[in-house]
């Protein structure tokens, strides 16, 4: 990403987006409030548009379902993985993240 201040966040996010809340995530196994907050929020957002999105190995799951998985977990993605302030904002939100998400699409 670069060296320079301005891209400090971003190499924040780039960095902790997969630890988890619970910290059981990688490359550090941070937990909790040891996750930088820019990266607890773009770890949800990131968990969201990858369900959301169809891949190789799995189709595309609609807004309910991923909400549901979220909220409740999967056996694969759990509630305890995100901040439980951020997952709470998502909950009050979540019908933000469907409007962006279908706008997106085009």
């Amino acid at each position: 990403i670069g060296s320079h201040p301005h891209w400090h966040i971003a190499q924040s996010i780039a960095l902790n987006h997969h630890e988890k809340w619970d910290g059981s995530g990688y490359p550090r196994a941070l937990k909790a409030e040891a996750i930088p907050l820019e990266a607890r929020i773009a770890a949800l957002a990131d968990q969201y548009d990858a369900l959301r999105c169809a891949r190789a190995h799995k189709p595309a799951l609609d807004h309910q379902t991923v909400v549901k998985i979220l909220n409740q977990g999967d056996g694969r993605t759990k509630p305890q993985h995100f901040d439980p302030l951020v997952l709470k904002a998502f909950r009050e939100t979540a019908f933000l993240f469907e409007e962006i998400f279908e706008r997106r699409k085009g």
